[in-house]
């Protein structure tokens, strides 16, 4: 004879794994604090976005942006797919819910600013870098 179980599944809400990590001084090589949450995830995208994806043994494929790839290319090409790579490089990590407001000023003969608004599970907020091409 074989037991009979009733399940009862009910729904969950979904959990995120808390984002505490060390505060990196990158300006002057030191480590100092903890930080979460919103101030954690803008440190995460500062790291994908300087991290050259495929090239560091440690991080898996999916870690990074490739930016090497626009070597050579005319601005016009880099301006036309830039939005996509950062995007596909920064939505990998779950807590990005998506990314809106991407805008890429072309000012300078080798500098693109580039600025963008994270929709985060913590929250919204806007990043800022720059590509040299």
């Amino acid at each position: 004879m074989i037991p009979e179980v009733n399940l009862i599944v009910s729904e969950v809400d979904e959990v995120y794994s808390p984002s505490k990590t060390y505060c990196l001084d990158l300006f002057n090589g030191r480590i100092l604090n903890k930080i979460d949450e919103i101030e954690a995830m803008k440190q995460a995208i500062l790291k994908v976005l300087q991290t050259e994806r495929f090239e560091n043994v440690i991080y898996d494929d999916e870690y990074g942006v490739e930016i090497k790839r626009f070597i050579g290319k005319s601005k016009d090409f880099v301006i036309s797919d830039l939005e996509r790579t950062i995007k596909e490089a920064i939505e990998v990590d779950d807590r990005v819910l998506g990314i809106t407001d991407f805008n890429i000023v072309n000012d300078s003969k080798s500098i693109l600013k580039v600025s963008f608004t994270v929709d985060s599970v913590y929250g919204d907020f806007d990043v800022e870098s720059e590509v040299e091409v």
